[in-house]
């Protein structure tokens, strides 16, 4: 006999507890249901959306539920009963629409169409064909963000036993940022009670509005769970990018900040930091153009392009190494030297000038020895977004794959567990493919400040409304209280 999913949560607290942190990193039981129970569907071309608790997941509002709703038309439903039932899959009675998962005991409920939500009764909302109010994403059919809406509006109005399903529209307004017009999606039977809904949002306290940045091509209605955490790094990035030029702090030593912000005078002092900031510290890697001015008196690219190779690699080495590779950092530096004195006649500045492709930039950094594409893509990020240097477009410019940036990702759910740098930097291509590392500098950010391998602090980070893992925590918090 199968026992119940929501009589273990209510027998074992500990193993409650556990599934309720799981259910935020969408791996409970619940989840795990859900996964198998649309791949059977779909193998078996059964039209479905998946509707209620999980709908509400998906489009970004986080709550634990302990089953599943799936939208069925009437004649999948009998294809469900032929296929399904007796097959790891049981009705929780006998001629029910609801089965349970034989191996999880998660409760499936089969939503089907034509009848109508809350109290059964006749009226003008009932539920649609699948077909006809779904998206698709991650090969998992959902019922669009307005049939949920619609549904749950008309459910909650007809129902004294289903106010939840008003609270969780107001949720989703909330949380989404719903604009008043959304509600001319609607059916015209739940149009005020959005409204009404809507105005109890906006007049509550600390009520605000965040709009979804126009780099995002999807009207806002559509966003989902993963779109609000990329909307918000955006916005974010969007205000780095936006910003006036400020005196850029990199080392915390005033004078070598001087030298690294000194584009117009001494620009080959920045494209010297950022071939040096390899494996050690950004603050000391940053200060190594400020110290080599130090040792032998100006950092001017006529005294530079005189120095032979001996002389560059003393001057990294004596009297103390700059670098923890100082031999390998030397030649680097020569090769830089050179190349800045033959292909751009002495000024780095050239480079970037001329408002060039954010290819050809990202390109350019790449030729100097020691490069690779993730400092190419950081050295062409900071150009944009901390000097303000004006590219012709910003598509080539990458994520980093900084260590920083990999964690950050996986732990809000937009990569797997312990990603490659090359898993975040595709990834950051498909979520923001006008301009990928707009993702990088927020993102960053996060991993210095907050967002610690060890011991996060989520409730100071920006992002712990929409986080999966700092959901979770906080989830598991309230479990245990």
């Amino acid at each position: 006999m199968t026992l119940a999913y929501e009589q273990l949560l209510n027998r074992q607290l500990q193993w409650a507890l556990q599934e309720g942190s799981m259910h935020f990193e969408e791996k409970s039981a619940v989840h795990l249901t859900l996964r198998k129970i649309t791949q059977r569907l779909a193998e078996l071309n059964i039209p479905y959306a998946v509707a209620g608790g999980m709908a509400l997941f998906f489009h970004g509002v986080r709550r634990f539920t302990e089953d599943v709703d799936i939208l069925v038309t009437p004649e999948g439903l009998e294809q469900v009963r032929r296929h399904l039932e007796g097959l790891g899959y049981v009705p929780v009675f006998s001629g029910s629409t609801t089965l349970r998962d034989a191996e999880s005991g998660v409760r499936i409920e089969f939503l089907v169409t034509g009848e109508f939500p809350g109290d059964g009764k006749p009226k003008p909302v009932s539920f649609p064909d699948p077909d006809e109010a779904t998206i698709e994403k991650d090969n998992v059919r959902w019922l669009s963000l307005p049939s949920l809406i619609e549904l749950k509006l008309a459910s909650g109005m007809t129902s004294p036993g289903r106010l939840r399903d008003l609270a969780d529209v107001q949720e989703l307004i909330r949380v989404l940022s719903l604009p008043a017009d959304f509600g001319q999606q609607l059916q015209p039977f739940v149009r005020d009670k959005y409204a009404e809904l809507r105005a109890s949002v906006q007049d509550s306290p600390g009520a605000q509005t965040i709009d979804l940045p126009p780099i995002l091509s999807a009207p806002v209605y559509q966003t989902t769970r993963q779109d609000r955490i990329v909307g918000l790094l955006v916005e974010r990035g969007k205000q780095y990018l936006d910003a006036e030029r400020e005196f850029v702090t990199y080392t915390g030593l005033r004078e070598a900040d001087k030298l690294i912000n000194d584009l117009e005078g001494h620009p080959h002092a920045f494209v010297i930091a950022c071939l040096m900031d390899r494996q050690m510290s950004t603050e000391r890697a940053w200060a190594i153009p400020f110290r080599l001015a130090q040792r032998f008196g100006d950092f001017a690219f006529s005294r530079l392009e005189k120095l032979t190779a001996e002389e560059v690699k003393r001057y990294m080495t004596e009297p103390e190494p700059l670098h923890r590779f100082p031999n390998e950092m030397s030649k680097n530096l020569y090769s830089a030297i050179a190349r800045i004195a033959k292909d751009y006649s002495g000024n780095a500045a050239a480079i970037w000038s001329e408002e060039p492709s954010s290819a050809e930039v990202v390109h350019r950094f790449h030729e100097f020895r020691g490069v690779g594409p993730k400092i190419a893509n950081m050295a062409a990020n900071l150009l944009v977004c901390d000097f303000k240097v004006p590219f012709k477009d910003y598509e080539s410019i990458d994520a980093s794959g900084d260590v920083q940036v990999c964690r950050v990702f996986s732990r809000l759910g937009l990569t797997s567990p312990y990603p490659s740098p090359e898993a975040v930097v595709h990834i950051a291509r498909a979520l923001s493919p006008e301009f990928p590392a707009l993702l990088d500098i927020p993102a960053w950010e996060i991993g210095r400040n907050w967002c610690r391998p060890e011991t996060p602090t989520c409730d100071e980070c920006f992002m712990q409304r929409v986080c999966p893992s700092a959901l979770s925590k906080t989830a598991a918090g309230t479990l245990s209280s």
